[in-house]
């Protein structure tokens, strides 16, 4: 969430300069509403409204960055405790069938 009066707000324009792409040189504005709308690998870039125009900000695109950067070790966490959870729940469901419910 972006504190407008806290953080630094840029265009989409500006943040798309910041941005270093593959080529060298900032990323496309599609890529950056890609980031703000739908988000990459489920997070998204901090974005608000200011009289009907969208603006981020510096530090958004920075938490950005960061998260991005840890999503791998989150999804392997969340991989592993869906493998725990599928392995209580299958013994739970031996151990009830063995009491006949």
């Amino acid at each position: 969430m972006i504190d407008v009066q806290t953080e630094n707000l840029i265009s989409p324009k500006d943040a798309c300069r910041m941005i270093p792409g593959r080529s060298g040189h900032g990323i496309s504005r599609a890529t950056l509403w890609r980031w703000m709308l739908p988000g990459r690998r489920g997070v998204k870039l901090d974005s608000c409204l200011v009289g009907g125009v969208r603006y981020t900000s510096r530090q958004a695109v920075a938490r950005f960055v960061a998260e991005l950067n840890a999503a791998p070790e989150t999804h392997q966490e969340v991989a592993r405790q869906l493998r725990e959870t599928t392995t209580n729940a299958k013994t739970v469901e031996k151990q009830l069938a063995a009491e006949g419910l």
